[in-house]
């Protein structure tokens, strides 16, 4: 816990000597990366998935709560950072963050695949506690699947097509989600 306490605290430490560019406030960094961590971000997700394992029945609008704060604000954070700091307008702030979130949520439903199917695993261990609840507990295997590949399409439509973002990279990583193995 300290480890990781020291390490983000290093992070904002790095974050807080870079200003963003001109339109932006100087601390524009420090504030997307406070609210990606904060109690709004990761912890506030964090501690609703802690809760979601005390859950006998948990919603589906729980379990979407939590994706979105503990995986998807890290990536929407990491890209919102990265596009201010190379002075993105507005719109193209917009779309790499429709972007991300995107890519985040389908980060989470394929991670949450690819955990069911490591227990379900010939060799696995069975009755192994798995960390918080999964979109597969929740929805299915079929229609978690659905859900990645929506939220996939959704990431590609964000920024195709636009003269304005070189997106060639951030496509290759959306499409790498569909046939991630690990």
């Amino acid at each position: 816990t300290l480890a990781g306490d020291a390490l983000q605290t290093l992070a904002f430490e790095i974050v807080a000597r870079a200003a963003a560019p001109h339109p932006y406030p100087a601390a524009q960094l420090v504030t997307e990366l406070a609210r990606a961590a904060g109690s709004q971000g990761v912890i506030g997700g964090q501690v609703e998935d802690i809760s979601l394992a005390d859950s006998d029945k948990p919603t589906a609008e729980t379990l979407s709560y939590v994706h979105l704060h503990k995986t998807a604000d890290l990536f929407r954070a990491s890209v919102r950072m990265g596009a201010i700091a190379a002075g993105a307008t507005d719109a193209q702030l917009e779309a790499l963050t429709a972007y991300a979130v995107n890519v985040g949520l389908a980060f989470q439903i394929v991670d949450d695949i690819l955990d069911e199917q490591e227990a379900g695993a010939p060799g696995a261990e069975t009755g192994e506690a798995r960390d918080g609840v999964s979109c597969v507990d929740v929805h299915g295997r079929d229609k978690a699947r659905t859900m990645a590949e929506a939220n996939i399409c959704l990431a590609r439509q964000a920024i195709e097509g636009r003269p304005d973002i070189t997106g060639g990279a951030l496509l290759a990583i959306a499409d790498m989600l569909k046939d991630r193995k690990a």
